[in-house]
C-alpha cells in the first residue's frame, strides 16, 4: 500500500486502484497449479494467447492419445481375456507387453508426432511465461494507474 500511496489517486482512486489490480502471487499460482489450462494468462487479460494455449494442449494431448490407441487396445484386450479366463485380478507381472510393431507404429504416426511437438511446445510456453508474470502484472497496473488518474 505503501507503493500506492505516493501515487496521489485520492481515496476513491485508491479504493478503485486496490480492487482492480493483479497480484504477481495470484499470477503464479495461477500459473502453478492451473497453468495447465493457461488460467494465469486470463487472469492476466491475455485471453487469446490463454485460449491458444489451452487449444495447444487440447489438441496435443487428443493426437498423442489418438497415435496411442491401438497399445492402449492391445492392453484392454489382455485384460479382457484375463477377466474371461480365471475373472481374477490381473496382475500387472503378467500382462504381455505391447509387440515391437505396434509401439514402431505409434512412433512413426505422424500425428503422434504432431501431437508430441504440440506438447512440447506447449511446455516451452509454459516455463516461458514465469519470466513474463511480472512485466505484464507491472504493464497492468500502471495502465490502471494511468486510466485512474486519466479520469
Amino acid at each position: 500500500m505503501a507503493q500506492t500511496d505516493s501515487l496521489n489517486l485520492g481515496t476513491e482512486g485508491q479504493i478503485l486502484y486496490d480492487a482492480n489490480k493483479k497480484s504477481k502471487l495470484v499470477a503464479y499460482l495461477l500459473w502453478l497449479f492451473l497453468g495447465w489450462l493457461g488460467a494465469h494468462r486470463f487472469y492476466t487479460r491475455h485471453i487469446k494467447s490463454g485460449l491458444a494455449m489451452l487449444a495447444t494442449l487440447v489438441i496435443g494431448y487428443g493426437l498423442v492419445l489418438k497415435g496411442m490407441w491401438p497399445l492402449m487396445q492391445q492392453g484392454i484386450e489382455a485384460a479382457q481375456k484375463a477377466a474371461e479366463s480365471g475373472g481374477e485380478a490381473i496382475d500387472p507381472a503378467t500382462v504381455p507387453q505391447p509387440d515391437a510393431a505396434a509401439v514402431q507404429a505409434m512412433v512413426s504416426d505422424p500425428l503422434y508426432l504432431i501431437g508430441m511437438g504440440l506438447l512440447a511446445i506447449y511446455t516451452i510456453w509454459w516455463i516461458v511465461d514465469a519470466f513474463l508474470i511480472p512485466g505484464w502484472i507491472r504493464r497492468h497496473n500502471a495502465e490502471l494507474v494511468a486510466s485512474l488518474r486519466g479520469r
